[in-house]
Parts: C-alpha cells; sequence; structure tokens
C-alpha cells in the first residue's frame, strides 16, 4: 500500500516499528558498553586513563558495541540480509570504494588549498617529531572515530529512516544528530555544527548513492588523513603534536573552523554541499532496501 493510502493507525504502527528497531540498537550498545565495562574493570580499576589514549580505548569499545548492536539487528529484524545497512557484496566493489576515497581526499584537499591560498592557513614550523608514531597515532583515532560514526549515523539509522521515508528525511535526520554530536564538544566552534551537518550529509548521499557504508566509511577515513597527515591541521577537534610544520589558522573561525579544523569552516560546509548537490544529479539512483 502507498503511503498516501495509509490509515493514521498504521502509519503510527510502522512508526512505532521503527522505533523499536532503533530503541533495539541504542539498547544493545548500550548493553554491550556495560559488559565491556564491567569485564575491563580488573584491568582499569580507576576507569579510562585521560588524555587521548582514554578517548582512543572509549572509541574502540564503542565501535565494538556498535558493530555488535548491528548484527543482532540484522540477524533479529532482517533475517541475516545486510541490504538495509548496505554491507551486502556489492557494497564492497573496488569501484564504488575508490571512487568514495577520492571524493572523500579532494573534496578536503580544496577547501585545504583554498584556505591556504587566501591565507586562511598558515605555515607554522616545529620541532621534528617522529613521523612514524605521528602517522601511526592519527591513523588509529581516525580509522576508529570514523568508524563509530559511519555505524552511529549511517548505518543502521539511515537505512532504516531512507527505507520508509526515503533519502531527504534520512540525511536530515541522521546529519542533525551527527551535527549536535559534535556540536557538544570542547573545541566546537560557531560554525562547528553546520561543517559535521553538511559532512555527515555528503557521506550519507555517498551511503545511498553507492549503496555502500564501507564506501561512506572511507571516504571521511580518506579526507580525515588527508586534513591530518597533508595538512598537519587539527581534525573534527582532534589535535596532535605534528612533526615539522603544522598549518594553524589565521582569520576567524567562521571562516578557517578555528581550533575544531578547517573541516568546520563555511567554505568546507559548500563544499560538501556541492559535492552532495553532484552526487545526487551524476549518480544514478539504486534500488531502495524494503522498510519492514
Amino acid at each position: 500500500m502507498s503511503a498516501a493510502g495509509e490509515s493514521l493507525s498504521e502509519r503510527v504502527d510502522e512508526a512505532l516499528r521503527i522505533a523499536g528497531r532503533l530503541a533495539v540498537i541504542v539498547g544493545a550498545t548500550v548493553g554491550m558498553m556495560l559488559i565491556l565495562g564491567v569485564a575491563l574493570k580488573p584491568v582499569l580499576p580507576m576507569g579510562l586513563p585521560p588524555g587521548p589514549t582514554g578517548r582512543m580505548i572509549l572509541l574502540l569499545l564503542l565501535s565494538f558495541s556498535l558493530v555488535i548492536a548491528h548484527l543482532v539487528a540484522v540477524v533479529a529484524f532482517d533475517g541475516a540480509q545486510w541490504d538495509l545497512v548496505d554491507l551486502g557484496g556489492g557494497a564492497w566493489h573496488p569501484g564504488r570504494l575508490l571512487l568514495a576515497i577520492a571524493i572523500g581526499a579532494v573534496t578536503i584537499g580544496a577547501v585545504g588549498g583554498v584556505l591556504y591560498a587566501s591565507g586562511g592557513l598558515v605555515l607554522r614550523t616545529g620541532a621534528a617529531l617522529p613521523m612514524q608514531r605521528y602517522v601511526s597515532d592519527v591513523a588509529l583515532l581516525v580509522v576508529v572515530g570514523t568508524l563509530v560514526e559511519a555505524l552511529a549515523f549511517r548505518g543502521y539509522l539511515l537505512g532504516l529512516i531512507e527505507a520508509r521515508w526515503g533519502m531527504t528525511a534520512a540525511l536530515l535526520v541522521s546529519s542533525t544528530m551527527a551535527g549536535l554530536y559534535h556540536a557538544v564538544d570542547r573545541l566546537a566552534e560557531p560554525t562547528t555544527f553546520l561543517g559535521a551537518f553538511a559532512l555527515a550529509a555528503m557521506l550519507g548521499v555517498l551511503r545511498l548513492r553507492l549503496r555502500s557504508l564501507p564506501a561512506a566509511w572511507l571516504a571521511h577515513v580518506a579526507a580525515a588523513l588527508v586534513q591530518a597527515l597533508l595538512f598537519h591541521a587539527s581534525v573534527t577537534g582532534s589535535e596532535f603534536a605534528t612533526p615539522g610544520y603544522r598549518m594553524v589558522p589565521d582569520g576567524p573561525a567562521w571562516w578557517t573552523g578555528g581550533r575544531w579544523g578547517f573541516d568546520g569552516s563555511l567554505l568546507a560546509v559548500l563544499s560538501f554541499g556541492v559535492v552532495s548537490f553532484l552526487c545526487i544529479r551524476l549518480m544514478p539512483a539504486p534500488k531502495r532496501a524494503s522498510a519492514l
């Protein structure tokens, strides 16, 4: 039956079923985090260590919990079929993954290049720290941090809403949640919400147009690595002791992204929006998964 022909009670029932699925995801994630917390209590009797180490451990635990929660939901509700979260066989096609990586890297690289050319980013030299340690620290944090976001905002949540109410509703909900998640960070700038929202929307479009959650995740990884390893700049509020040089913002936060990183600048917002528009217009719309 079409959405127009459904009665109010049918719409309410379906909305409740979808809310129930999302509640299972949240509940399974929280439950797994509690189990891991109890299991790690003998190892970490004082809790997580402060600083980057504690943050990394938390991200690892959260990513593992989200993976388990998605597994529970897919097995319980979808008969172990991964179409709703775009993790089926086609999602791993090398062409899709490489295209997404290129889009993520080129988009953020262009933003950084324009800011550097216009004086919004300036080069500062620093101590010759070990490059190998810097690369490993950045790569680990980026890979795990982006995986958490991919599962939380572009996994089951995005697929479930898109399957029932369409791409626009799915992108609005998931991108708003991603924006709010970052907007409360201690290094957030006034434009951080917009930057996180626009980036999440672009990554959501890539997931839905390419029908590949791994592609959207790798696009995010590529963008963050270009920002950190090429420009040696802050990435979504994460600051690192960079070896040799560092790109620092020089100008108003709305233009440069401030301490958050230039992925939170208005130039980045515009760039992410343009890329999203082009992807929607130029990439064919694939068949949607069934809602329930």
